[in-house]
Formats: structure tokens, C-alpha cells, sequence
């Protein structure tokens, strides 16, 4: 789904909902990736987990600190880590 496929774009969570129900998955199942403070605002207001990585347009560390299911990361190499997966 793309930013034109709904009618409210982020941060309204309509749009990750929506996706989220598509999908067939809960809140606790998905973390949404981004680097704006859009994307953290409607992780929040979707109640689900947020990878946020450095792109320079945002300090994304003060923005999340002390919201225990957010994180930052320095790049999208980082990913695999923080979730905790393997390439192997």
C-alpha cells in the first residue's frame, strides 16, 4: 500500500492499519521501520514497534527515548540485528 492508496497518509495510523488487517497480523507481530518522525508518530499511535535509522533529517534518539518498544539504528545493515534474525 502506497502513500496514495488512502486517504489519511502518515502519521494517522489508518494507513498501517489497514495493512496490518490485509496482512492478517497483530500489533505485538509487526514493527514499522522508518527514518522520519512521521513514521515513529503513527508506530505510536498504531501501538506497535518502531526501528527508526539514521538519514540526517531527524534526531530520532531524542525523539524515542524512554519508549521501550522503539530503537535506532545507524543503518538498514543494522535491521537484522535489532530484530534479533540471522542471514544464516
Amino acid at each position: 500500500m502506497a502513500r496514495d492508496d488512502v486517504e489519511k497518509p502518515k502519521p494517522d495510523p489508518s494507513h498501517l492499519l489497514e495493512l496490518m488487517k490485509r496482512l492478517g497480523v497483530d500489533r505485538d507481530e509487526i514493527v514499522l521501520v522508518g527514518d522520519h518522525i512521521t513514521d515513529y508518530k503513527c508506530a505510536q499511535a498504531a501501538q506497535v514497534a518502531f526501528v527508526g535509522i539514521h538519514s540526517g533529517s531527524t534526531n530520532l534518539e531524542d525523539l524515542v527515548r524512554g519508549d521501550p518498544k522503539a530503537t535506532v539504528i545507524d543503518s538498514l545493515g543494522d535491521l537484522l540485528k535489532v530484530l534479533n534474525l540471522s542471514t544464516k
